[in-house]
């Protein structure tokens, strides 16, 4: 699992990019293991905090009741990343 931060507007192009670059990795896999189903799923947040409505079911999925959990966590180390950023970028700006 690899998550991804990107603003909204490119949302869309990093889950193609993530679903290219992990097809050589699930043709593999299913060579190796023929008798079960390979899955992706791209986890993707943008740096504000935001994500897909797909990204409820599929934590739902992976991680069962926790997944709802998980996704908060997720966003909340999304958000404090991109203010560290921030941060970090501009010392001259007073935050909370």
């Amino acid at each position: 699992m690899e998550m991804s931060c990107p603003c909204i507007e490119h949302w869309e192009m990093k889950s193609k990019e993530k679903t290219a670059k992990y097809r050589p990795l699930q043709f593999d896999l299913k060579k190796q293991y023929p008798g079960y189903d390979i899955e992706q799923s791209n986890i993707i947040i943008v740096a504000l905090g935001a994500w897909s409505r797909d990204l409820n079911l599929t934590m739902r999925k992976l991680f069962g009741t926790k997944g709802f959990d998980v996704s908060r966590r997720m966003q909340n180390a999304t958000v404090s990343s991109s203010l560290n950023i921030v941060r970090t970028l501009s010392p001259s700006l007073e935050f909370p």
